[in-house]
């Protein structure tokens, strides 16, 4: 069982996805299977790179290099900075949005 009782990882993706969306080319749940104490993304970005990434009571973690693989990477906890230190949202596009 997980740390965090009564995550609902759902919910959680959702708002990343609200927050992100408009930072990325795509972003969606992925097909890997969630469980209550995980849940995946895939996003491509701008730039068109894909990336799979794992949101856990860990924090983020980019685990593949293309949607719905899992090639495991070290962990984020704050959803920008793994967007903007390893897959790239571009910074200038990100602050005009502020």
């Amino acid at each position: 069982m997980c740390s965090e009782e009564n995550s609902d990882w759902i919910q959680d993706a959702n708002i990343v996805i609200r927050d992100i969306k408009n930072h990325v080319h795509y972003i969606s749940i992925a097909n890997l299977p969630s469980s209550e104490c995980k849940i995946y993304f895939n996003i491509t970005t701008l730039e068109m790179k894909e990336f799979c990434v794992e949101l856990s009571v860990a924090g983020f973690q980019v685990i593949g290099e293309k949607h719905n693989s899992d090639d495991k990477r070290e962990y984020y906890f704050n959803r920008f900075k793994i967007f903007i230190k390893t897959i790239g949202i571009n910074m200038n596009y990100y602050l005009k949005t502020l």
